[in-house]
């Protein structure tokens, strides 16, 4: 389940990058990969603690900030996309 998580979190940031960067979004886009950083982290946590469960809430409370952070960057980027 640890591959999955990291596979979509790969493909999310790249979908982030590669939008603005092929000319569908604005540049402003990439403000969603903001908390990156943190995914990273919560990636390696769960890579590492996947059979120990304990160890892994930190990267579950990580995750739940990097969903809520990039899915709120994406939003703003659209807005200002929009006006």
């Amino acid at each position: 389940a640890a591959w999955f998580y990291v596979a979509g979190l790969t493909i999310t940031y790249g979908m982030i990058l590669l939008l603005p960067l092929s000319g569908i979004t604005s540049r402003w886009m990439l403000l969603a990969m903001i908390p990156m950083p943190l995914a990273i982290k919560a990636a390696i946590t769960s890579l590492r603690q996947r059979d120990n469960i304990p160890m892994l809430i930190p990267a579950l409370g990580m995750n739940v900030i990097v969903v809520l952070a990039t899915d709120l960057l994406i939003a703003i980027a659209v807005f200002i996309q929009v006006i």
